[in-house]
């Protein structure tokens, strides 16, 4: 039990911090998208 704790602590932490990047990338994405039309 002890075990899985501490293996899905690392993979929860990497886990957001691939949405905060995915986010960042698609907000830039997003104004270079504006700023073409």
């Amino acid at each position: 039990m002890d075990n899985k704790i501490v293996t899905l602590t690392p993979m929860s932490e990497t886990f957001t911090l691939k949405i905060k990047t995915f986010r960042g990338s698609f907000g830039w994405f997003f104004c270079v998208w504006t700023a073409i039309l």
